[in-house]
């Protein structure tokens, strides 16, 4: 099973060091996934509703619209 994770943050450094954990760490546990980062919650709210993501993890504090 591919695991889908949307990663939503309006910093694109922190999107990078969030995805470079997750891709060590389910390389490592021989888990396949697929990981995509967004900088607005619009974008992810588009891309989640084509194609459910089984983990979302979102910044809080953003401009536009947050992750709440």
């Amino acid at each position: 099973m591919l695991l889908r994770i949307g990663l939503c943050d309006d910093t694109q450094e922190d999107l990078n060091i969030l995805a470079e954990h997750f891709n060590h760490y389910l390389f490592k546990n021989d888990i396949d996934i697929e990981v995509r980062q967004f900088t607005s919650g619009a974008e992810l709210v588009r891309a989640h509703e084509r194609s459910e993501f089984h983990i979302i993890m979102l910044d809080i504090e953003m401009p536009g619209q947050s992750g709440l």
